[in-house]
Parts: C-alpha cells; structure tokens; sequence
C-alpha cells in the first residue's frame, strides 16, 4: 500500500461536521479525488475538555492536508493558504507600510476584522464588526473598537460613541453628546442645548435662554429678560424696566418712572411724590 507524507495542497469540500469536531471534507487532486467521503480531522494548537480554538474555513478555501501515518483513508487538515488574488487588504498593507510585517497580527471573517499592532506610534488593538443594516440587508454598518496608547474609542459608521482618554471621557448620539474633563462636564443635543457643570458654576444655553448657577447667586436669561438672585437680593430685567428686591424695592421702566419702597417711605420719580 502506498503511503502520503508530507503536505498536499488541497480544498474544503464541506464543512459541515455531522459529529462537531471541527472536521473537513476536503479534495486533494494529488491524493483523493473529489467523490472522496473521508473526513479530515483538524490539527488544532490547544484543547481540552470544554476549551480549545475553533476556526472553521469556508468551503472552497485553500488547506493543507496531512495523512496519518501515511495513510490515505485518515487524513488531517492543518491549516490554509491563499492564492494571490485572496489576500485580505489589511495583510497587504502590513507589507507595504514601513516596518516589520510581523509587528501586525491579523484575524479577519467575512463580517470581522482584528488587528493587532505593535508597530511604534500604531501599537493597539482594532477590531471591527460588519452588520446587516435594517433597510438593507445587503448593505452594512461598521461597529468600530479602538484600543491603543491614547485610549479607548467605539465608532459606529464613522462617527465616534465613546472616546476614554487620560483627560477625557466622550459620550456620543446622533442627537446629544457628554465631555466629561477634570475640571468640566458639558452635554450638548442637536436643537442647541447644552449644559457645562464646573468648579465655578453650572450653566445651562438652549437658544436665547441661559441659565447659570454660581456661588454668588443664580442668573437666568431669555432675549431681552432676565432675573438675577443672590443673597443681596433679586433683580428682575426686560429691555430697560427693571425691579429690584433688596433691603429696599426699587422699580423703573424704560419711560424714566422710577418707584422707590423703603421701611420708612415710598418716593415715586425722584421726590415728584414721597409718602413717609
């Protein structure tokens, strides 16, 4: 009987596995032809009971085929190559960018990538997810995940969701965002709004209306409005009338009238009329 050692180059046949072993049906033009049925058991680098790696070709890949002791009736796959026309675009670009092409380790499926890089200034990991989007099956939408140096950053279709720095924390929607700093919180929404909490105060804008709160008092705004508290007293503006609440009430208009009420008497425009 004629013994096969060494490696034969050959393809996946199937690979649906009736037992679940990882086992491929392949075709070796050298060796077994294409009726073949046999199965070839995988040459795995770990296992155990409940562990191990499990990484499936698609059927019609490239895979080495080995035969136990020779034998053409046991075969084993134990591993894959590519024909030129099929290598990923991101193990090509590990060759033409300058340095070692074994500073970058590379997973890619049809819908997952995982980078791993320790070329300097690009150390990190990258991993990047393909998923049908709703109102078109054969369209897809990018979940991105970013881990180096800098810090932690997810995309999803380009735009950023969350951003970890040593100095910042970034929450991103479509419609509102959160910086978070170490010395500011700022949320933000599409129609304008937005808050900023710091060690000075909080100030709330959406629009023309404003709000700020301080450890002097509090400082609300709208147009030509405003209203101001604090422990001296209260201010209420709009377009030159005012009223003004402290130890004594003071009011005027943009006209020139002015009303003034204090514990002992009410002058009205400056002496015109006084009531003690």
């Amino acid at each position: 009987m004629t013994n096969f050692f060494g490696k034969y180059r050959g393809k996946v046949k199937k690979n649906q596995d009736p037992k679940k072993l990882g086992r491929l049906q392949v075709i070796v033009p050298e060796v077994l032809d294409v009726d073949n049925e046999n199965w070839a058991l995988p040459c795995l680098p770990y296992t155990g009971k409940d562990m191990g790696m499990f990484t499936i070709p698609p059927e019609g890949a490239n895979i080495w085929v080995e035969f136990e002791g020779g034998n053409r009736d046991r075969p084993i796959w134990t591993g894959c190559f590519w024909s030129n026309e099929e290598v990923p675009k991101e193990v090509l670009a590990a060759y033409e960018q300058n340095g070692d092409p074994a500073e970058i380790q590379v997973f890619k499926t049809e819908d997952l990538i995982l980078i791993l890089s320790r070329r300097t200034k690009k150390e990190g990991v990258t991993l990047e997810i393909k998923l049908p989007k709703k109102d078109n099956k054969n369209a897809k939408k990018l979940i991105k995940l970013t881990l180096d140096k800098k810090g932690i950053e997810i995309k999803h279709d380009q735009q950023t969701l969350l951003k970890l720095t040593e100095d910042l924390i970034e929450l991103k929607t479509k419609e509102t965002g959160v910086d978070i700093t170490a010395k500011q919180i700022q949320l933000k929404e599409k129609e304008g709004g937005e808050g900023k909490l710091e060690e000075s105060g909080i100030e709330l804008n959406k629009k023309s209306s404003t709000a700020k709160l301080t450890n002097d008092g509090i400082q609300l705004k709208n147009g030509k409005s405003e209203m101001q508290l604090a422990s001296s007293g209260i201010k209420v503006s709009n377009d030159g009338s005012e009223i003004a609440v402290n130890s004594a009430i003071d009011v005027k208009n943009s006209g020139g009238a002015k009303i003034n009420l204090s514990q002992v008497k009410v002058n009205i425009n400056n002496g015109a009329l006084e009531v003690m």
